[in-house]
């Protein structure tokens, strides 16, 4: 399969793009944690595996301002396919964190403690015992909702992390 990372908006519909073959223990089969940063600045648009760079763009200057909604897991135009996998916590960011702070993300949870914790626009950490509703643990609580898809819930054995056993 392929990595895609779309951001950024021209205003006539296009976009910048980076993109690389991923290959498939990469994507499937085993929890991995990806992160995706645009800096329109620098020009900077990359995207991480498992806190390591998977790809980096460069030359990428398009901003991300005016968004109003966005779709996790589908694209939205006709003919694009849909992410056929399992998620835990997605963050939105609105600063192009470094990539220490990447690497310290990746195994806790997101904290008021944290030092870009201010820079945070949206955690959703997919807890919520819900099924229709997407809670945001920002500061910001823009909250969301599932979908078209099933049930987002899996088993605590099967999560890399946060598991806590109990015998009842």
């Amino acid at each position: 399969g392929t990595i895609y990372w779309d951001a950024g908006n021209s205003g006539s519909g296009s976009y910048d793009r980076i993109s690389q073959a991923a290959t498939a223990a990469q994507y499937k089969g085993s929890w991995h944690y990806w992160t995706f940063t645009k800096n329109a600045g620098s020009g900077a648009q990359i995207i991480y595996l498992d806190g390591n760079v998977f790809l980096n763009g460069t030359n990428l200057h398009r901003t991300m301002s005016g968004i109003l909604h966005f779709l996790i897991g589908q694209g939205n135009w006709s003919g694009s396919q849909s992410y056929m996998g399992a998620l835990d916590e997605f963050s939105i960011w609105n600063i192009d964190l470094p990539q220490a702070q990447i690497q310290a993300n990746m195994l806790g949870d997101i904290q008021p403690s944290n030092p870009y914790y201010g820079h945070l626009l949206g955690y959703y950490q997919f807890n919520e015992t819900a099924v229709l509703q997407a809670l945001d643990a920002s500061p910001g609580a823009h909250n969301g909702q599932y979908l078209a898809t099933t049930n987002p819930f899996i088993a605590g054995k099967n999560l890399f992390r946060n598991f806590v056993s109990s015998v009842i």
